[in-house]
């Protein structure tokens, strides 16, 4: 995964301290986006291979991951590689 991002803050203990941080970020104007990134504790099995599973909360702007390799999704029902290693069933649909 490629990141757009020039900075990076986190290892927090709960989703309050983060929140509070994302706040104050977001009040930030020399900051032009902030995200909080959200993952599982626990990758996901898709065809037999181990997936991290993450997500973007936005709080400010717009702040996603920079696809390196295949390309975007055509539709939010779409996993966003065409060449994913996990199989034709893993790139063809998720659910939400």
């Amino acid at each position: 995964m490629g990141v757009p991002w020039d900075l990076g803050v986190g290892n927090f203990a709960d989703a309050a301290s983060a929140e509070r941080v994302a706040k104050l970020l977001a009040a930030n104007p020399a900051l032009s986006a902030v995200a909080g990134l959200v993952s599982t504790s626990q990758p996901a099995q898709i065809g037999g291979h181990s997936v991290p599973i993450i997500a973007f909360q936005p709080h400010k702007g717009m702040v996603s991951p920079t696809v390196v390799e295949g390309r975007e999704p055509l539709r939010p029902t779409r996993s966003p590689s065409a060449h994913s290693p996990c199989g034709p069933s893993a790139r063809d649909s998720t659910t939400r």
